[in-house]
């Protein structure tokens, strides 16, 4: 009763989840958007998901992974995890699998940004909102370094961590580099994806 009258979130609390430091009236209202996704979230379809406000991303992520490695028939250590961008009508949205998860809210960090054409690219702004992001389970192949042709270009493995503290890390995504860019840049500038943000 103390910490909440100072409006603090009691320690016991943070079991649950982690999230940045917040107060705790921001703290329920966050709750309450978690509750709200799990009470209307249908297994059979999983249309879009809030991923920062699961109470375990991590899980969530590894689900994906052995569901697609069941209906791919293959093992887990063949699939890589990719990453596009659209909408939610050009992302199928209502298929999961072999279409891909889509994913909402998330924040890419770092002086980047997403172009047009959905790929990576040096940027001045320090943080951009992804409104809908699809996950994708592909099988590895050998030429996942670099295209083919004309189109040449990069794939980058960027971190996506829970939240902006950066201190726990869901998982890795390969994104589609711009071509002309040397990956460094990105690690340079700390560029990572966040999934839950204030």
């Amino acid at each position: 009763m103390n910490d909440i009258h100072r409006g603090v979130v009691p320690s016991s609390w943070l079991d649950a989840y982690q999230t940045e430091e917040l107060i705790v009236s921001v703290w329920m209202t966050d709750l309450m958007k978690r509750l709200n996704q799990l009470s209307t979230i249908n297994v059979n379809d999983l249309s879009t998901i809030w991923l920062g406000g699961l109470f375990n991303p991590g899980a969530f992520v590894a689900a994906t992974r052995q569901q697609t490695a069941a209906m791919k028939k293959c093992s887990l250590e063949d699939l890589t995890l990719t990453v596009s961008f659209g909408s939610k009508s050009s992302s199928g949205e209502g298929d999961s699998g072999e279409n891909g998860y889509v994913v909402k809210d998330l924040v890419l960090e770092g002086g980047a940004s997403i172009s047009e054409e959905g790929r990576l690219k040096t940027s001045p702004v320090m943080r951009q909102s992804l409104s809908i992001t699809i996950l994708t389970w592909q099988i590895k192949s050998s030429d996942d370094e670099v295209g083919d042709g004309e189109d040449e270009m990069l794939k980058i493995e960027l971190p996506l961590y829970l939240n902006g503290d950066r201190s726990k890390i869901i998982t890795t995504l390969n994104l589609k580099c711009e071509r002309g860019i040397n990956p460094d840049v990105f690690s340079r500038r700390g560029t990572a994806i966040i999934g839950w943000s204030e």
